[in-house]
């Protein structure tokens, strides 16, 4: 009676194991989910500027995947916990011993379910992050082809770890290790991309907030600006969620372990974070303004006397280039009559060619 009962109570307790990770980390995964359905449904319902039709499409596509590979987690997860809880405790079809092989056995397609969901999300997440880059950086074609080729890589790491894992799930094998190296390989290959894509939007982010200050432009209440911003941030913070996944990824030896229960809690918390922060980064790029939206007709005279003010005192400084374009265009300067705006015709006011170039930016974000 004795052995039974330590037979009995270790293996319930490798079940309560098993059983409090699995809750752990789904429960911060449904909490994820949640918040990205609220994301997911603003995208939706959020009012917004036209944009190119080829483009419009594509990213509703992006958002529409993301969508169904989310939601397809979120089920899987859900049921895997139902199934996983009446198959240890409730099932009366094997002994208890062997209960737990039984059952898993019988469940392999909730394992290979679980590997694509994040594959996909990752890597809607990252080639979103080229095209800003590639957007903001059309005449560079160097760099284009460098992030095209980043993001060539970057399906085929996934699609690759995705394969490996489900293929080590089916078959059960207890060597974690090909997975730990596929998910950090293809972990690394998403932080280069952001960390890349990032950078790339920060340096746009940096010359337009020159720009504007050699303008002498106080109150620019633009929404391009904040856009940027906004896209550095995000980059900036899923980076960060990415770094601590990796380390813990590398760190975590022993199953069932706190660490472990945290690897898996990070684990389907970037998940899901995969699918918010695109999404976000859309909601906030659909309601961006433009210049001459974001100003008052009492704002716009306020800035064309700052405009003036600068063409008064520049005489006793050195011109930059910025500003020399722009001192061309106030009304009654020499250069002005002979100088012709991007769109072929004649600049109205010392606010012309800032206007232009913030429609120019805006419209590649």
């Amino acid at each position: 009676m004795s052995s039974s009962s330590t037979t009995t109570d270790d293996v319930l307790f490798i079940w309560g194991q098993s059983i409090c990770r699995m809750t752990l980390s789904h429960g911060v995964g449904w909490l994820f989910y949640g918040i990205y359905l609220a994301t997911f449904f603003a995208y939706i319902f959020r009012p917004h500027h036209a944009r190119q039709l080829t483009t419009n499409r594509m990213l509703q596509a992006a958002m529409l995947a993301l969508f169904l590979s989310s939601t397809l987690q979120f089920v899987t997860d859900f049921v895997f916990s139902i199934a996983q809880v009446q198959g240890y405790l409730m099932s009366t079809r094997f002994p208890l011993p062997e209960r737990k092989d039984a059952w898993q056995d019988t469940h392999l397609p909730f394992y290979v379910l679980q590997r694509w969901p994040p594959a996909i999300n990752f890597i809607i997440s990252d080639l979103i992050v080229l095209w800003r880059a590639c957007s903001l950086r059309q005449s560079h074609r160097w760099l284009k082809a460098a992030l095209c080729g980043l993001g060539l890589a970057d399906v085929v790491v996934w699609c690759v770890a995705a394969a490996f894992t489900s293929r080590d799930a089916t078959r059960r094998s207890a060597d974690r290790s090909t997975d730990e190296t596929v998910n950090t390989v293809s972990v690394v290959t998403s932080l280069i991309i952001n960390v890349v894509g990032t950078v790339t939007i920060g340096v746009i982010a940096w010359k337009h907030n020159r720009t504007i200050s050699q303008a002498a432009i106080l109150r620019w209440r633009g929404d391009v600006p904040r856009v940027l911003l906004v896209l550095v941030e995000t980059g900036f913070i899923w980076a960060f969620v990415q770094v601590v996944y990796i380390i813990l990824q590398d760190v975590n030896k022993v199953p069932a372990t706190r660490l472990d229960m945290a690897t898996g809690a990070i684990t389907k918390m970037a998940l899901y974070l995969a699918a918010i922060l695109p999404t976000v980064t859309l909601i906030i790029v659909r309601s961006k303004r433009s210049l001459e939206d974001s100003l008052q007709p009492s704002e716009m005279s306020s800035v064309c006397q700052q405009c003036s003010s600068v063409v008064s005192t520049s005489g006793t400084r050195t011109r930059t280039r910025g500003e020399a374009v722009r001192l061309t265009m106030v009304p009654g300067s020499p250069r002005n009559d002979q100088r012709k705006s991007r769109f072929g015709r004649e600049p109205t006011g010392p606010i012309t060619v800032m206007m232009e170039e913030e429609t120019e930016v805006s419209s590649k974000i």
